[in-house]
């Protein structure tokens, strides 16, 4: 080879610009950028479960209180109610002959009792066990259904849902929880809470222990419409935040454990 061509410098370009030797300084740059970027972007370590929407205020029961015969039956199901107004009304309980008589002979006042009544004990929406309308008589301490709020005047919902006992402790009030779910005119919405109450003991199901996990959502006036007491949908309870960086090294570093 000729001297002259091996001490120019085109000589030398030549040798070091084959594709090997130029792919180095791209590939060694995206490795730094990658690096760098897992070092600031952060990763959601998150919690999966399936949850239902629940009222964030009171829900009362209605029993039937009686089992005399009914005269007024106010019942429908998802009827409005005001609280105080009358939902059953129950016949007078009559004195026997032989009671009636001593108060009689005895000269004691027949006081007349007032027939027996179930009220509303708060406004709301009226959810009924079974079709009960029509209804002439219940029997005494039959639950006959619930008095739910309504929906459209409330602020926030509960969202309930329960998480299995190896994940708990992961669990903390005031940590974010997601729940996607359809609602109305399959509408899909994408709601977004905090956790306020982890139950203390757990629940036994076939799949194993689980505990009861409660987060409030505030509600937005355009999201009511579509919402209902009952839907459920997916949760994602987001326990932490680590940089991919941390969370790979963890990863690795469990491995060799």
């Amino acid at each position: 080879m000729d001297k002259k061509l091996l001490s120019s410098s085109e000589f030398y370009r030549r040798r070091y610009q084959n594709f090997a030797t130029l792919s180095v300084i791209p590939i060694a740059l995206l490795v730094i950028c990658l690096i760098v970027f897992s070092m600031h972007a952060t990763k959601e370590i998150v919690v999966t479960s399936t949850g239902e929407l629940t009222p964030a205020s009171n829900v009362t029961s209605i029993q039937s209180i009686s089992d005399n015969a009914i005269t007024t039956n106010n019942l429908r199901n998802n009827k409005t109610v005001k609280k105080g107004d009358t939902l059953l009304k129950y016949e007078k309980t009559k004195l026997d002959s032989q009671t009636q008589l001593y108060l009689e002979e005895t000269g004691q006042a027949i006081q007349e009792e007032k027939a027996p009544e179930v009220k509303a004990t708060q406004d709301g929406i009226l959810h009924l066990e079974k079709d009960y309308s029509g209804q002439k008589a219940i029997p005494n301490d039959t639950t006959i259904g619930e008095i739910y709020p309504n929906l459209q005047k409330e602020k926030a919902i509960n969202l309930t849902y329960y998480v299995n006992s190896n994940y708990i402790a992961s669990i903390k009030t005031g940590q974010l929880a997601r729940v996607s779910l359809k609602g109305d005119n399959n509408k899909n919405l994408l709601l977004k809470g905090k956790v306020i109450a982890i139950d203390k003991t757990a629940t036994t199901t076939k799949e194993g222990n689980v505990f009861k996990v409660r987060a409030r959502i505030d509600l937005e006036k355009q999201e009511k419409k579509y919402l209902k007491f009952g839907l459920q949908g997916k949760v994602t309870s987001i326990v932490a935040r680590k940089t991919y960086f941390d969370y790979y090294k963890e990863k690795l570093l469990a491995s060799f454990n």
